[in-house]
Protein backbone atom coordinates (compact mmCIF):
# COMPACT_ATOMS: atom_id res chain seq x y z
CA UNK A 1 0.00 0.00 0.00
CA UNK A 2 3.04 2.47 1.11
CA UNK A 3 4.22 1.83 -2.39
CA UNK A 4 1.23 2.67 -4.34
CA UNK A 5 2.53 4.76 -7.42
CA UNK A 6 -1.70 5.11 -8.15
CA UNK A 7 -5.02 5.36 -6.26
CA UNK A 8 -6.10 1.87 -7.77
CA UNK A 9 -2.71 0.18 -5.88
CA UNK A 10 -3.49 2.07 -2.94
CA UNK A 11 -7.20 0.84 -3.08
CA UNK A 12 -6.47 -2.85 -4.16
CA UNK A 13 -3.81 -2.95 -1.23
CA UNK A 14 -6.20 -1.14 1.60
CA UNK A 15 -9.19 -3.39 -0.04
CA UNK A 16 -6.91 -6.88 0.55
CA UNK A 17 -5.32 -5.55 4.06
CA UNK A 18 -9.15 -5.17 4.74
CA UNK A 19 -9.80 -9.31 4.33
CA UNK A 20 -6.97 -9.98 6.12
CA UNK A 21 -7.36 -8.17 8.98
CA UNK A 22 -11.02 -9.18 8.79
CA UNK A 23 -9.91 -12.84 8.58
CA UNK A 24 -7.46 -12.34 11.46
CA UNK A 25 -10.17 -10.98 13.73
CA UNK A 26 -12.16 -14.41 13.54
CA UNK A 27 -9.82 -16.66 13.38
CA UNK A 28 -7.71 -15.97 16.06
CA UNK A 29 -9.77 -15.57 19.03
CA UNK A 30 -11.25 -19.02 17.88
CA UNK A 31 -8.26 -20.49 17.76
CA UNK A 32 -6.78 -18.49 21.18
CA UNK A 33 -9.64 -20.27 23.13
CA UNK A 34 -9.14 -23.66 21.29
CA UNK A 35 -5.45 -23.81 22.93
CA UNK A 36 -6.43 -22.38 25.92
CA UNK A 37 -7.14 -24.17 29.26
CA UNK A 38 -10.68 -23.78 30.28
CA UNK A 39 -10.27 -21.84 33.31
CA UNK A 40 -8.11 -19.14 31.15
CA UNK A 41 -9.73 -18.88 28.12
CA UNK A 42 -11.55 -15.96 28.68
CA UNK A 43 -8.34 -14.13 29.59
CA UNK A 44 -6.22 -15.10 26.81
CA UNK A 45 -8.93 -14.36 24.29
CA UNK A 46 -9.36 -10.91 26.19
CA UNK A 47 -5.77 -10.46 26.11
CA UNK A 48 -5.90 -11.05 22.39
CA UNK A 49 -8.26 -8.12 22.74
CA UNK A 50 -6.55 -6.41 24.20
CA UNK A 51 -3.26 -6.39 21.95
CA UNK A 52 -5.64 -5.04 19.00
CA UNK A 53 -6.03 -2.03 21.16
CA UNK A 54 -3.23 -1.17 21.89
CA UNK A 55 -1.78 -1.93 18.32
CA UNK A 56 -4.57 0.74 17.05
CA UNK A 57 -3.17 3.22 20.01
CA UNK A 58 0.71 2.90 19.09
CA UNK A 59 -0.52 3.19 14.99
CA UNK A 60 -2.17 6.59 15.87
CA UNK A 61 0.76 7.53 17.64
CA UNK A 62 2.59 6.86 14.67
CA UNK A 63 -0.20 8.60 12.22
CA UNK A 64 0.57 11.93 14.90
CA UNK A 65 4.16 11.62 14.98
CA UNK A 66 4.73 10.79 10.83
CA UNK A 67 1.41 13.49 9.91
CA UNK A 68 3.56 16.36 8.91
CA UNK A 69 6.13 14.38 7.06
CA UNK A 70 6.36 15.09 3.56
CA UNK A 71 5.47 11.08 2.94
CA UNK A 72 3.95 10.37 5.88
CA UNK A 73 1.58 8.62 5.00
CA UNK A 74 3.68 5.92 3.44
CA UNK A 75 5.47 5.89 6.46
CA UNK A 76 2.90 5.58 8.52
CA UNK A 77 1.18 2.00 6.32
CA UNK A 78 4.88 0.70 5.90
CA UNK A 79 5.69 0.54 9.31
CA UNK A 80 2.43 -1.54 9.83
CA UNK A 81 4.57 -4.23 8.39
CA UNK A 82 7.03 -4.39 11.55
CA UNK A 83 4.00 -5.82 13.82
CA UNK A 84 2.77 -8.10 10.66
CA UNK A 85 5.98 -9.63 10.16
CA UNK A 86 6.46 -10.17 13.83
CA UNK A 87 3.45 -11.82 14.15
CA UNK A 88 3.89 -14.00 10.80
CA UNK A 89 7.03 -15.52 12.52
CA UNK A 90 4.97 -16.30 15.62
CA UNK A 91 3.13 -18.50 14.27
CA UNK A 92 5.86 -20.60 12.98
CA UNK A 93 6.16 -22.83 16.42
CA UNK A 94 2.05 -22.61 16.98
CA UNK A 95 0.59 -26.46 16.72
CA UNK A 96 -2.37 -26.95 14.79
CA UNK A 97 -5.96 -26.99 16.84
CA UNK A 98 -6.71 -30.05 18.68
CA UNK A 99 -10.26 -29.98 16.89
CA UNK A 100 -8.78 -29.69 13.61
CA UNK A 101 -6.37 -32.78 13.95
CA UNK A 102 -9.31 -34.68 15.77
CA UNK A 103 -11.48 -34.20 12.33
CA UNK A 104 -8.32 -34.94 10.38
CA UNK A 105 -7.84 -38.56 11.91
CA UNK A 106 -4.92 -37.02 13.99
CA UNK A 107 -6.40 -37.74 17.38
CA UNK A 108 -3.06 -38.97 18.85
CA UNK A 109 -1.40 -35.71 17.14
CA UNK A 110 -4.19 -33.58 19.33
CA UNK A 111 -3.95 -35.29 22.47
CA UNK A 112 -0.62 -34.81 22.81
CA UNK A 113 -1.04 -31.27 21.95
CA UNK A 114 -3.70 -30.99 24.75
CA UNK A 115 -1.62 -32.44 27.37
CA UNK A 116 1.86 -30.09 26.36
CA UNK A 117 -1.08 -27.49 26.42
CA UNK A 118 -2.25 -28.53 30.15
CA UNK A 119 0.57 -29.09 32.04
CA UNK A 120 2.90 -31.60 33.15
CA UNK A 121 1.11 -33.08 36.78
CA UNK A 122 -1.77 -36.51 36.22
CA UNK A 123 -4.58 -33.88 36.93
CA UNK A 124 -3.65 -31.95 33.68
CA UNK A 125 -3.16 -34.96 31.79
CA UNK A 126 -6.63 -35.77 32.99
CA UNK A 127 -8.28 -32.36 31.95
CA UNK A 128 -6.99 -32.83 28.82
CA UNK A 129 -8.23 -36.22 28.09
CA UNK A 130 -11.67 -34.99 29.26
CA UNK A 131 -11.26 -31.84 26.74
CA UNK A 132 -10.30 -34.50 23.86
CA UNK A 133 -13.37 -36.50 24.56
CA UNK A 134 -15.42 -33.34 24.70
CA UNK A 135 -13.90 -32.80 20.82
CA UNK A 136 -14.39 -35.59 19.65
CA UNK A 137 -17.92 -36.01 21.23
CA UNK A 138 -18.39 -32.39 19.48
CA UNK A 139 -17.66 -32.82 16.33
CA UNK A 140 -19.54 -36.30 16.10
CA UNK A 141 -22.68 -34.65 17.10
CA UNK A 142 -22.32 -31.99 14.33
CA UNK A 143 -21.60 -34.45 11.78
CA UNK A 144 -24.75 -36.41 12.56
CA UNK A 145 -26.63 -33.02 12.66
CA UNK A 146 -24.77 -32.61 9.19
CA UNK A 147 -25.78 -36.01 7.84
CA UNK A 148 -29.50 -35.53 9.70
CA UNK A 149 -30.04 -31.88 7.66
CA UNK A 150 -28.58 -33.64 4.22
CA UNK A 151 -30.93 -36.33 4.43
CA UNK A 152 -33.90 -34.48 5.45
CA UNK A 153 -32.86 -31.63 2.74
CA UNK A 154 -33.06 -34.23 0.34
CA UNK A 155 -36.15 -35.50 0.76
CA UNK A 156 -35.47 -39.06 2.44
CA UNK A 157 -38.63 -40.27 4.17
CA UNK A 158 -36.37 -41.85 6.45
CA UNK A 159 -35.02 -38.92 8.61
CA UNK A 160 -36.52 -36.73 10.76
CA UNK A 161 -34.04 -34.68 11.69
CA UNK A 162 -33.43 -36.49 14.72
CA UNK A 163 -30.05 -38.50 15.51
CA UNK A 164 -29.75 -41.35 18.15
CA UNK A 165 -26.22 -41.25 20.17
CA UNK A 166 -24.48 -43.29 17.53
CA UNK A 167 -25.43 -40.28 15.12
CA UNK A 168 -28.31 -42.84 13.40
CA UNK A 169 -31.06 -41.07 11.77
CA UNK A 170 -34.15 -41.62 13.54
CA UNK A 171 -37.43 -42.45 11.72
CA UNK A 172 -40.12 -40.21 11.84
CA UNK A 173 -43.06 -40.10 14.24
CA UNK A 174 -46.42 -40.38 14.17
CA UNK A 175 -47.20 -37.68 16.29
Amino acid sequence: VSSAEHVRGSIFGRAVLGVAVGLVATIVPMYVSELSPRERRGATVMLYDLSIVLGQLLAGLVNCVTFYSAHGWRLSMGLAVVPAFGMLLSLLPLPESPRWLVRKGRVVEAEVGLILMAGDSAAARETAMAELKEVRDTIAAEDAALRANANYASGSKAASGAVDSEGKALPPSDD
